[in-house]
């Protein structure tokens, strides 16, 4: 009878902390979700007609309760709804629990074959950068406790936000 008692014991601690486990990863899930990125700095590099080389930092601000490691970084960039390029930031990168950390990337690309992919030139973007709109879709790995997850999440402004411009 007492063997009973303990598998019954037993069997009920293990539900009791797969059902806490799963109810606070629900909870840091959401967290996840409220996250924020935002736009923090440009600095050129380079511009030429055949290159342009820009290191770019995003702000993310993690508000989950663990610290959350990037492992693999791809970004893709898109102006006014049309792909433009990708760039991949192969550092691996350790996001703070419940604080903001700086994400550098490095930008370079020949604006040339962009311009010509999406059909506009570069005048446009000078004259009409405050209605151009840059979206970046950020499809991340990320190392969160024992688990390595996919997760993709879009940024998008104005590309007179985006650069920092007046």
């Amino acid at each position: 009878m007492k063997i009973a008692k303990t598998k019954y014991w037993i069997l009920a601690a293990v539900i009791g902390v797969t059902g806490a486990t799963a109810i606070w990863a629900r909870g840091q899930y959401k967290k996840l979700l409220k996250n924020i990125t935002a736009f923090k700095s440009m600095k050129l590099n380079i511009l030429t007609l055949d290159r342009i080389k820009m290191d770019i930092v995003v702000d993310y601000t993690n508000k989950m309760d663990v610290d959350v490691v990037l492992t693999d970084q791809k970004y893709d960039i898109y102006l006014d709804g049309y792909y433009a390029t990708t760039l991949t930031n192969p550092n691996e990168l350790v996001l703070k629990a419940n604080a903001t950390t700086p994400i550098p990337l490095n930008l370079d690309f020949n604006p040339a074959q962009v311009f010509k992919q999406l059909n506009i030139g570069p005048a446009r973007l000078l004259v009409d950068y405050k209605k151009i709109r840059v979206k970046l879709v950020m499809r991340l790995k990320v190392k969160l406790l024992f688990f390595s997850i996919p997760i993709t999440y879009s940024y998008e402004d104005s590309l007179k936000n985006f650069a920092g411009l007046k």
